[in-house]
């Protein structure tokens, strides 16, 4: 049985796709890595870490993560600048990107020998584990040699800290004599290997100063230099890459035949529910409500322009956007992030806010959902009248069967879905 379905799969994840890049903080640019080595074919050799004396004192001290100080107005000031000569973004999509590199679950941290402490914004622990050293990997950064210092947790797990097991780090460094010192590092569960070769986490660089050095790494953030780099870094990084290529909606298979069995299915178990629906009204919903959309044709994702085609394959419109931030909204218990694109021209297409793709199992497709609209991107999240509305695309090789399949696996959450 699934524990995610075709529907939500996608929305209970955080991606970071390729338009999250950082352009630096005064130094060498923090660039896509270049190619890198092999890694070592057993990563995590020792299935029980045991605790080493000192393995961070390197370290030590306490450190504030650079994510807490993104609402500085030297912050909007470096972005407005850099949106200037960034046509494919404005001031809040410059932003947005910007955080998601910066983003940490943490606002804080203690280091002191072996142990980490990590600490929310009012300053609470969050958990302490002790870490053991698995070694260090190196990779090419762009042209530069750089040496990612890796540890996994040997003690002190916790639900609130499960997602700190693996860590690795740059050394503390500055990138001018004068400059301030701070350091770089990415964290997870998965494993060492993901978080170095993961070619979505490549962007990822959260970042660590001095309590106190905050202000002047905001100074360094703020010169020329650094809102050039930033410039050149995102004039290379397309917003819509996430979602670049040809794309099925799938409303053009609710008519199948294959699809019967899924209305026959979800309206044998709304009844179990003590809501009734026929198959018929099952499929209606589906159509008219939720997966309703204009472009049964699908769409095409090229640059920075969104092409949806009609029924019968032909173009309805053709539409640059620029990327104007992040809005995070919840799903019920869940937090979800909507990226949003806006056009300059008026019209049915205006605003256009998509979730990152995505598939749900192994063996299901790739797709991710969307709303548009002509009235305001607020309009799109929060009108209650649309809390049902998910237009969906899929990956070019989806078929009607493939979809009747993975709908019918899904069919316990259609019937919650139904109102």
């Amino acid at each position: 049985m699934r524990n995610k379905s075709w529907r939500f799969g996608t929305l209970l994840s955080v991606f970071l796709i390729a338009l999250l890049a950082l352009g630096g903080c005064g130094g060498g640019p923090h660039n896509i890595p270049g190619d890198t080595p092999n890694p070592s074919p057993n990563p995590n050799p020792n299935p029980n870490p045991q605790p080493q004396v000192g393995v961070l004192k390197d370290w030590e001290g306490e450190w504030k993560s650079f994510y807490g100080s993104l609402d500085a107005p030297e912050v909007d000031a470096v972005c407005e600048k850099a949106a200037a000569s960034l046509p494919a973004y404005t001031k809040k999509g410059v932003k947005s990107a910007l955080g998601r590199s910066y983003q940490t679950a943490f606002d804080s941290m203690k280091v002191e020998g072996s142990g980490i402490t990590f600490m929310d914004s009012k300053g609470a622990s969050l958990g302490t584990l002790t870490y053991a050293s698995r070694g260090v990997e190196k990779r090419k950064f762009g042209t530069f040699d750089i040496e990612w210092h890796q540890f996994e947790a040997a003690s002190g797990a916790s639900d609130k800290t499960k997602g700190y097991k693996y860590l690795v780090m740059l050394k503390v460094h500055s990138d001018t004599p004068e400059g301030v010192k701070h350091w770089h590092m990415r964290y997870g569960s998965e494993s060492l290997k993901a978080l170095i070769d993961d070619a979505a986490k490549a962007m990822w660089w959260p970042t660590l100063c001095a309590p106190g050095d905050v202000a002047r790494l905001l100074k360094d953030m703020s010169t020329p230099e650094a809102v050039k780099e930033i410039v050149d870094m995102f004039k290379s990084v397309n917003p819509l890459d996430g979602w670049k290529g040809t794309w099925v909606n799938p409303i053009s298979f609710l008519d199948d035949p294959l699809m019967k069995p899924v209305y026959e299915a979800v309206s044998k178990k709304a009844a179990a529910k003590g809501k009734t629906y026929t198959p018929e009204a099952v499929k209606g919903f589906m159509k008219d409500t939720m997966l309703k959309s204009d472009f049964a044709g699908g769409a095409k994702v090229e640059g920075n322009s969104f092409t949806f085609m009609d029924d019968k394959g032909a173009v309805k419109a053709t539409v640059s956007y620029v990327f104007d931030g992040i809005e995070a909204r919840k799903f019920g218990e869940y937090p979800i992030l909507w990226f949003v694109f806006q056009a300059d021209a008026a019209g049915p297409y205006k605003y256009l806010t998509l979730l990152p793709k995505g598939k749900d199992s192994e063996d299901g497709f790739i797709h991710f959902h969307m709303r548009y609209g002509d009235k305001s991107v607020e309009a799109l999240l929060d009108d209650p009248a649309l809390a049902l509305w998910w237009p969906t695309l899929c990956e070019s090789t989806t078929t009607a069967a493939k979809f009747a399949h993975d709908m019918l696996e899904g069919a316990d959450e259609v019937v919650e879905m139904l109102p």
